[in-house]
Formats: structure tokens, sequence, C-alpha cells
């Protein structure tokens, strides 16, 4: 298992014929220096896939209920914002990606969003039942779940893609 910062990787350039951000990228705000070093690993004609949460607009052009739900996600899930997907697809044919192609999916991973209210209910219950107590950080992560699904709620300001581009 390697430990690595997706800004400045060890890898040398031009080793890899894919990468893949599967709900990763998030965590450095879907910055362009993120972007760039997948370009950078990547071989030429290699693909690079994000399946990824992402704003839809600006963070300030949020509704308040978005942008409370946003806040409060980023926090409990120690993210500095998600990416605006407009602003994320810009920076990747700045960068050199082609073929760039963004689907939003978030009518086909909204059934696995809707089981937050019952896993939590689950996991207190459980925690009551066992006499074991609800750790700070289990009580931080389920905030956050709670926080995803209200953010999911709002169609107009977030989404779920999968973007997928070649170098």
């Amino acid at each position: 298992m390697l430990n690595e910062n997706y800004n400045n990787t060890s890898f040398k350039s031009n080793t890899f014929d894919s990468a893949l951000a599967i709900e990763s990228l998030c965590h450095s705000g879907h910055k362009k220096e993120s972007l760039q070093e997948a370009y950078r690993i990547l071989k030429p004609g290699g693909r690079f896939v994000i399946a990824d949460a992402f704003l839809k607009k600006e963070e300030s052009e949020l509704c308040y209920g978005a942008h409370y739900s946003h806040r409060r996600l980023c926090d409990h899930w120690s993210l500095t914002n998600l990416g605006s997907i407009n602003n994320v697809i810009k920076d990747l044919e700045s960068l050199g990606f082609k073929n760039v192609k963004a689907e939003d999916i978030s009518f086909r991973v909204a059934p696995s969003v809707l089981h937050v209210p019952f896993a939590i209910v689950g996991f207190i219950l459980k925690k009551i039942f066992t006499l074991n107590a609800l750790k700070r950080e289990s009580l931080h992560n389920l905030n956050g779940s709670f926080y995803a699904l209200l953010s999911g709620l709002h169609m107009k300001g977030f989404g779920y893609y999968i973007i997928s581009c070649t170098k």
C-alpha cells in the first residue's frame, strides 16, 4: 500500500496506462494540481476516469440550504470543498486532456444514498444495545453521511458524475 500525495506523487512521468479516482479527488477540492499530477503520470493516450460528487455551480451561487449542506458535509468529511463540474472540465482541457466527457449519474447513485438514514439509526442502535460508546469520530462521520444525503437532495446544486478523458 502506498501513501502518496496526489498533487505530487513519487511516480515517474508517463508511467501508467490509466488512472482512476473514485470519491478521492474531492479531498483535494478537485484542484487543478491534482488533475495535473494525473496528467503527468499517464502515458500518452492514457485514460483518466473520475467518479465523484461535484457542485453544478459555483459555491457562491448555491441557495442557502445547499450552501449550508455543502459546508457541513465538508466539515464532517475533511473536504475543503467540492469542485464545480464546469471548472473541472475546463481544467482538464486546459491541461491537455482530450475527449473529456462528463456524465451525470446522480439518479443511478441516488438509491445507495437513500439508505443513509437507516444506516445511521442502525449504527446508533447497535452501539446502544451492545453498550458500546459512540466515538466522537463515528458521530462526526455519521453527520457527514447525513449532510451528503441533504446535499444530494439539492439537485440543482449538486451532482454525481463520471468524467473520462485521455492524455
